[in-house]
């Protein structure tokens, strides 16, 4: 599941009945399968975004504006909140922390 979410980050975000198509089943047994692991697609997508966001960010030849885009983000804004809710800091404050 993981690796195709990550591999429909950059086109949008990863909806259940793409990542399921990807997996040849139907959404429902997608759905089933997440339940019984104890987590959900948004759940899986959010760790995804949280740790790549994360690493690419160490690196400062990577702009917050090419990683909103590369993580499926449709605005650089949105990837600021998302952020700063996982972390609690900005992605600037977050590669000072991390320098």
């Amino acid at each position: 599941v993981r690796s195709a979410i990550w591999n429909t980050l950059a086109d949008g975000k990863p909806t259940l009945s793409r990542i399921a198509s990807e997996m040849n089943m139907t959404t429902r047994t997608l759905q089933r399968r997440l339940a019984d692991e104890g987590t959900s697609l948004q759940h899986e997508v959010e760790e995804i975004r949280r740790a790549m966001a994360t690493a690419m960010l160490r690196n400062p030849a990577n702009s917050t504006d090419e990683v909103a885009y590369l993580l499926g983000y449709a605005e650089p804004s949105t990837l600021f909140r998302s952020f700063r809710r996982w972390t609690g800091m900005t992605p600037q404050e977050y590669r000072k922390t991390a320098a």
